[in-house]
């Protein structure tokens, strides 16, 4: 028994050290199976009472620990490639935004979309605004008077529940309706351009109508002038 404890330590000192280049999966089969090896040889020798029992002993441990210590190295070795993954993930998106911010930074005129916390949506086929809507366009035309150089694209959009023809008047009038509001809120004209989309660009699935109505909408765009 104290050879095998001796063959045993030597081992796991050879281990250590081959170790440092080492997943963690193989590292973890290292330790499982000498480890098992130690325990299934002190079994044996228990049971047993002799060097053939410790060998069988030392044997079935080394196999067992070295099919679990390989599937918890395997674990570990899985967490960190997750983690590692993730932080590629966000530096690629941390630098796709800043190649973004420049790019529109260097082009001085680069549309930006205004965003309302509430949406700028209409009912079905209506091109009347809502007073959640008024509320919304009440406030954002403050911001526009006290930025009298912005230049104001408005976009109209519809669902896919009416025909094309339909679909494009609607998407315009929508637009337009808007567009009626800012000059009555004392937005110059001028300043002001106006498209109809039909039912283009869907931000939801026109299968439901939850999506439908996500997509019966108007989206404003802010642009410095060149």
């Amino acid at each position: 028994m104290k050879k095998i404890h001796y063959i045993i330590i030597m081992l796991a000192v050879a281990m250590v050290t081959a170790s440092c280049h080492m997943s963690n999966q193989s590292v973890g089969s290292l330790i499982g199976a000498y480890g098992g090896s130690f325990v299934g040889a002190g079994l044996g020798a228990a049971l047993g009472g002799n060097g053939a029992s410790e060998y069988i002993g030392s044997t079935l441990g080394s196999i067992t620990g070295e099919v679990v210590g390989s599937e918890i190295g395997y674990n570990q070795d899985k967490k960190q490639y997750e983690k590692q993954r993730h932080a590629n993930q966000q530096q690629e998106q941390c630098e796709q935004q800043q190649q973004t911010a420049q790019g529109n930074s260097q082009t001085g005129n680069a549309p930006v979309q205004v965003i309302f916390p509430s949406g700028l949506l209409f009912d079905n086929g209506s091109t009347a605004l809502s007073e959640s809507v008024r509320t919304s366009l009440s406030e954002f035309a403050d911001t526009l008077r006290a930025n009298p150089s912005m230049r104001i694209v408005i976009y109209g959009f519809s669902d896919n529940s009416v025909s094309e023809s339909q679909s494009q008047q609607i998407s315009y009038d929508r637009a337009k309706a808007v567009l009626g509001f800012f000059i009555g809120a004392g937005i110059d004209v001028n300043r002001m351009r106006i498209e109809g989309e039909g039912s283009n660009y869907p931000v939801a699935d026109n299968a439901q109508e939850m999506g439908r109505a996500k997509n019966r909408r108007v989206e404003i765009f802010l642009q410095n002038p060149r």
